[in-house]
């Protein structure tokens, strides 16, 4: 049976109309507030780790509709953890807002965090009626450095009952699968110089050179769905010049934790054995968390599918990997749903720079217009409406 399209015995019972109406007429009350929100992250365009107008416009955000705003201690400087509700099950929401260098907002974080800040308000009504506490988690670095696995580790997530965020793409998924990722450094040491003069002397530029063509050699041997990536860092040199170092960056994929143990082994394997052969000495290290597969929760891929619907969208089947995410991480551990919803019309996708363009389209509209504000109300109010039929599921 197609993933997309799993049966889930036993979903909650749908919500009173009181509350469902109280859910969609708070966000539907908020979208300028959420517009503005979205714009601002979006011209501010910070990329990893440096996100702190962003985190700051997105904790206000929360604090104005009523939320408890703390840093997350351990974490990194740019997340944080906004609380509203007193008792029953946790439901989480992750609030991303990192850009991607010289592309600005090509993967609609702004959007998320927007679409989080309207969802968690929205559930924040509600939390004493049907008996939720929510948490609205700002999430930096998700484009690289592993935010959300900085954040595991820091506790961030601890106690919460179910995981939930919503990503702009190219079509409907309330399934979705992603790549493991391990990123590696790699410093070659040798002997500075000219080449010609000490032609014996431990060559760091050759060592790289050696470990390309060792990394080109391992892609064919690589079980399927695996691969390995790479680019080299140094500037810009000269012929008569041996530099003393050469630095070479290195992304190994795979479609399990184990394999992608196995391929960064023998990424590293390779890299060593250049330096051996070049006589350098070769660093290596890992500048981030690995990045574990996505597994998506059946009964809120269902739940998605059921209140997405009512949106007039509908789910397809999950085409399976094609991306990585660092709620992977998150998703080893607890309940959780990274789903795709639309934005556009399937032409442009994340990481293009008409995506960008896209990501910005918050004017209030109709036809075409408008395009990332409708994302930001559709994706709230299915948020707000799945976290909370899977809390009182829970309760």
């Amino acid at each position: 049976m197609n993933p997309g399209h799993r049966v889930v015995p036993g979903l909650p019972p749908q919500l009173p109309g009181s509350v469902r109406t109280r859910i969609t007429a708070a966000i539907d009350g908020a979208a300028g507030d959420l517009a503005q929100l979205a714009a601002a992250i979006h011209a501010a365009a910070e990329p990893a780790f440096a996100e702190r107008e962003s985190a700051a416009l997105t904790r206000a955000a929360l604090a104005r509709a009523g939320f408890t705003v703390s840093g997350v201690p351990g974490g990194p400087a740019t997340s944080f953890a906004a609380q509203a509700g007193r008792r029953g099950p946790v439901i989480a929401l992750c609030a991303e807002y990192d850009a991607l260098p010289g592309l600005g907002h090509a993967c609609g974080h702004n959007l998320i965090a927007a679409a989080a800040v309207g969802a968690g308000a929205a559930l924040a009504q509600v939390a004493g009626e049907i008996g939720l506490r929510v948490r609205v988690i700002g999430c930096p670095a998700e484009e690289s450095g592993g935010g959300k696995a900085l954040l595991l580790g820091a506790g961030a997530f601890d106690g919460a009952a179910a995981v939930l965020m919503a990503h702009p793409g190219t079509a409907e998924q309330s399934w979705f699968s992603s790549f493991a990722l391990a990123s590696l450094r790699a410093r070659f040491t040798g002997a500075g110089g000219h080449p010609a003069r000490d032609s014996a002397q431990p060559d760091a530029r050759e060592a790289r050179q050696l470990a390309e063509i060792a990394l080109g050699l391992l892609r064919s041997r690589l079980p399927a769905g695996a691969c390995v990536l790479w680019a080299c860092l140094d500037q810009p040199g000269a012929p008569a010049i041996r530099p003393a170092v050469s630095d070479l960056a290195v992304e190994v994929r795979a479609r399990t934790p184990g394999e992608l143990r196995d391929a960064g082994q023998r990424a590293r394997d390779c890299l060593r054995g250049a330096a051996l052969a070049a006589g350098a000495q070769a660093e290596i290290t890992s500048p981030e968390p690995d990045y574990l597969p996505m597994r998506t929760d059946p009964l809120l891929a269902a739940l998605w599918e059921e209140e997405l619907a009512r949106t007039g969208r509908a789910c397809g089947p999950d085409p399976g990997p094609y991306a990585i995410t660092d709620l992977g991480n998150v998703s080893q551990h607890l309940p959780a749903l990274h789903a795709i919803l639309a934005l556009g019309d399937g032409t442009a996708g994340p990481h293009e720079a008409q995506f960008a363009r896209l990501a910005a389209d918050l004017e209030e509209g109709t036809g075409a217009g408008g395009q990332a504000r409708r994302w930001i109300l559709d994706a709230a109010a299915t948020l707000a409406l799945t976290g909370a039929r899977a809390a009182s599921g829970l309760a």
